[in-house]
C-alpha cells in the first residue's frame, strides 16, 4: 500500500518547466542549456538538436537521411549524420554553423 500511495504522490510533486523556444535562441545556446541541465544524461549534439528541428515539421527526416547514410555505407563510406547534416546546412544556407537553420523551412532543407 506504501507503494501504490509514493506513486499516487507523483502527480502532487512540482516540476519547474523552462522553457527554451523562441526566436531569440540560437541552437547552440538550446544545446548549451540542455547539457548543463542534463549534466547527468545523454549529450546532445548541436546537430542532434537541429535535426529535432527539422523532423518537428518534417516527421520523414530521419529516416531519409539515414537511407543515403545507409545508401553510402554500401559503397564503402563512414559518414556520420552530424557529418551529413554539417553538410545539407552548408548547401542550403552558404554556412557551416547549426544555427543557420534558424530560418530553414523543412521543404528548402529536403530540397538541401
Amino acid at each position: 500500500m506504501n507503494r501504490l500511495n509514493a506513486i499516487e504522490a507523483i502527480k502532487d510533486v512540482d516540476l519547474h518547466i523552462e522553457d527554451v523556444a523562441g526566436e531569440d535562441k540560437r541552437v547552440d545556446m538550446v544545446v548549451d542549456i540542455f547539457n548543463r541541465v542534463n549534466s547527468g544524461g545523454t549529450k546532445l549534439s548541436k546537430g542532434d538538436l537541429a535535426l529535432a528541428k527539422v523532423c518537428a515539421a518534417w516527421l520523414e527526416a530521419r529516416g531519409e537521411l539515414h537511407k543515403r547514410l545507409d545508401r553510402w555505407e554500401k559503397a564503402g563510406f563512414d559518414f556520420k549524420m552530424d557529418w551529413l547534416l554539417r553538410n545539407v546546412n552548408t548547401v542550403v544556407t552558404g554556412e557551416a554553423l547549426f544555427s543557420a537553420l534558424k530560418d530553414v523551412d523543412a521543404p528548402e532543407f529536403r530540397e538541401g
